[in-house]
């Protein structure tokens, strides 16, 4: 009966999400007055540099150490980590040398260097969200204060260390670039959709947001409700740090999928509770609603709704506590309130803290 009734919710949330309007305008998120804070970021085009390396035996060496004399933290790294041949092993000069003459290096490149002649736009977004990371989490350093792009040939897309950031630009040349046609994990068009210019900023604060959340939160349990409001910590900080940036850019989803999810969302919390989903630890069960992938309306819902749906929560948290904390701290500013909150979603594991006056919108 349970998978009749199923099938029957999914259509019954299929005609409801595509036919009903929000009773209710759902609030824009949330931005703090920055006031004088600003952040400086500075890109460096690794790969330019890379590139131009000398394509010959006898030089190669010389150059070699220019590169790691100009990107002392960044060089070791790329080469060791990001593209699994050490600096420090005897061959790793001509096998440099090697992946500088490959044909397919000199390609990826050019179509880089094509689609990103600069970064400013990118560059203009990593300040804004340097600007809010400082106000939440205080100190005068941030992680994009330098930024190091790269190629790697879709094995790296983004990261955030403490002193620095990457950017791996192979990443983001379009749906239709040939390269990811047939590459296992990038050729679903579902994932070709978000490897664009417009997706950068969103995934770099994302990338960030991951890190802080992987160091600081923890699971209270694997049920997917503790699965939902682990992933939206991400969500929630990575909009914190852009709260300019449109949701089908932070979730990667289309605009659809947006107002699919924010139209139904009573109905998509009430079918993952009525299914016994929320407090399953069965992940071969819940797994799509927490992970990226496919959408299609007529037999599921999105891939990712759950983790969505946890940010939701976290945002109506978020938006009662403020107002709590108002009252209770007159003296507070609201940075010193907002810097709270974030406090309290990171150290917070108990799914049911954050739930206790949720109300989905219908």
């Amino acid at each position: 009966m349970k998978t009749l009734w199923g099938l029957s919710a999914f259509v019954l949330l299929f005609s409801v999400f595509t036919a009903c309007s929000s009773s209710e305008e759902r609030l824009p998120k949330y931005q703090p007055d920055l006031g004088e804070l600003s952040a400086k970021v500075d890109i460096f085009r690794f790969e330019q540099d890379l590139m131009a390396l000398p394509k010959d035996s006898t030089k190669i060496k010389e150059g070699i150490e220019k590169l790691k004399e100009k990107y002392p933290d960044f060089a070791p790294l790329y080469f060791g980590q990001i593209m699994g041949m050490p600096d420090d092993r005897p061959d790793f000069a001509p096998r440099l040398l090697s992946f500088l003459n490959f044909k397919e290096s000199q390609l990826l490149y050019d179509s880089i260097q094509l689609a990103y002649p600069n970064l400013e736009r990118v560059e203009a977004d990593l300040e804004q969200a340097g600007a809010h990371y400082l106000y939440y989490f205080g100190g005068k350093k941030h992680p994009f204060e330098r930024v190091y792009t790269y190629f790697s040939f879709y094995n790296y897309g983004t990261f955030t260390l403490e002193e620095f950031s990457g950017l791996g630009l192979d990443f983001f040349l379009g749906p239709n670039h040939i390269g990811y046609l047939a590459h296992p994990n990038l050729k679903n068009a579902y994932m070709r959709r978000t490897l664009t210019a417009e997706h950068i900023s969103a995934k770099m604060a994302y990338a960030l947001a991951d890190r802080l959340v992987e160091q600081q939160a923890k699971r209270e349990s694997s049920r997917l409700i503790d699965e939902m409001i682990f992933n939206g910590k991400k969500f929630f900080l990575a909009g914190a740090f852009l709260p300019q940036t449109a949701d089908s850019l932070l979730f990667n989803f289309s605009a659809f999928q947006v107002e699919f999810c924010e139209k139904g969302e009573q109905g998509l919390w009430d079918y993952l509770g009525e299914q016994d989903l929320l407090y399953s630890s069965d992940a071969t069960k819940y797994r799509k609603y927490v992970t990226v992938g496919p959408f299609k309306p007529e037999l599921d819902l999105p891939g990712n709704s759950g983790s969505w749906l946890g940010t939701q929560i976290l945002r109506q948290y978020a938006r009662r506590r403020r107002l709590e904390l108002k009252n209770n701290r007159p003296n507070s500013s609201p940075r010193e309130i907002d810097q709270v909150i974030i406090q309290e979603i990171l150290n917070e594991s108990s799914p049911e803290h954050f739930m206790k006056r949720y109300k989905p919108r219908k």
